[in-house]
């Protein structure tokens, strides 16, 4: 699902700032008050809001080589070894679906 909308920041007497999430997005997504959540920062300036992930350790035997090509591959994406990681097997659970 891909919710988005824009918003203004707002910035509160003390200097923190906030934005307000519409009740609609909340609901949909089934947020509330309290949910925990993950915020990153895009290139083009916008932010992208998320629940986190639980993750789970698993361990991969990989060669040498196997290592460097994925680690190459992330870079030239501009991600971190574990977002590549990530995107591949959300990918291949999703080709499963």
């Amino acid at each position: 699902m891909n919710t988005s909308t824009t918003t203004k920041i707002i910035e509160m007497d003390n200097g923190d700032l906030f934005i307000e999430i519409p009740y609609s997005i909340l609901k949909n997504l089934g947020w509330q008050e309290g949910t925990k959540l993950e915020v990153n920062g895009n290139i083009d300036g916008s932010i992208e809001i998320k629940k986190p992930v639980e993750m789970t350790t698993i361990e991969l035997d990989l060669s040498e080589k196997e290592l460097l090509d994925i680690m190459i591959a992330a870079h030239k994406l501009d991600i971190t070894f574990n977002q590549f990681v990530m995107q591949a097997i959300e990918n291949a659970v999703s080709d499963e679906e």
